[in-house]
């Protein structure tokens, strides 16, 4: 009698679902994405909760503040946070000195845990420039210019202190606060004749009138006008100047004086009602 051998299948070990690497592995990139996710956005380490400003003197801090803390919430998923790590400098920056005119510069910096700090350098009145509102009306806009010839605020001319005042004869464009009004290189050439005028010559200007094709109008207090034309070389047109009225016009005809035109190689000059 043959007998047969059956074969014996052997069985592969069973592997526990629990003892899966993968699963593991999965379940704690999860857990420590979660973590990640709750120190960035609900921890308070990483909350902002104080924001301080610097260096602001016309801005109410109140102002600025709210401003900054209305920014820097943001809803992410189902909760709200103010974390300090989604905070973007470069854009809040450029948003504040968007909505406050009156600001020349504004930088960020964080402080943990949850502070924001805020320096900025508001701009200073250099001069008041003046425009009509349309043409053939005598109403003036007038607003504060800083020395770059920009335009932060508006102001009632009868109330501009002891601020030069410059009138735009050749723009009827209200100006959009924060942009500039006035090339930087014309405003400080006018500004420097208004001082040299005072203080060589102790001729006090009223306003600086500015016309088409470079030309700026001297208006003095005892309205009489000065002709000038930009550029000019001021020293050499300051000692012209004060050689004619030296030789040629005494103080007490001043007054009886209708203009004084420096445009050309020759000064010429005019009194009230002469021909």
């Amino acid at each position: 009698m043959t007998y047969r051998l059956k074969k014996t299948r052997r069985l592969k070990p069973k592997h526990s679902f629990w003892r899966n690497k993968s699963l593991w592995v999965g379940v704690l990139l999860l857990c420590t994405a979660g973590a990640a996710a709750y120190l960035i956005f609900i921890s308070p380490y990483f909350q902002v909760t104080d924001v301080r400003i610097l260096g602001n003197q016309e801005v109410k801090t109140e102002e600025l503040q709210k401003f900054v803390s209305d920014r820097i919430s943001h809803n992410v998923f189902l909760f709200k946070t103010k974390s300090i790590v989604l905070v973007s400098p470069a854009k809040l920056r450029a948003e504040l000195l968007q909505s406050f005119p009156r600001l020349a510069e504004a930088s960020f910096s964080r402080r943990l845990p949850g502070m924001i700090i805020l320096n900025i350098q508001e701009r200073k009145p250099a001069a008041v420039w003046c425009h009509q509102e349309s043409e053939g009306t005598d109403f003036l806009r007038c607003f504060f210019i800083d020395s770059n010839g920009v335009a932060f605020q508006g102001v009632d001319v009868e109330n501009r202190a002891t601020f030069p005042l410059l009138r735009d004869r050749y723009s009827n464009e209200t100006p959009r606060l924060g942009s500039a009004v006035i090339q930087r290189d014309t405003l400080e050439k006018v500004l420097a004749l208004e001082n040299e005028l005072i203080g060589a010559l102790h001729i006090e200007a009223k306003e600086a009138i500015l016309l088409p094709e470079n030309r700026v109008n001297i208006v003095t207090q005892g309205s009489w006008v000065i002709y000038f034309e930009l550029p000019l070389e001021l020293s050499w047109q300051i000692t012209r100047l004060k050689l004619l009225l030296a030789k040629e016009i005494p103080v007490e005809r001043r007054p009886e004086l209708e203009y004084i035109d420096m445009r050309y190689s020759k000064v010429y000059y005019r009194y009230r009602g002469s021909e």
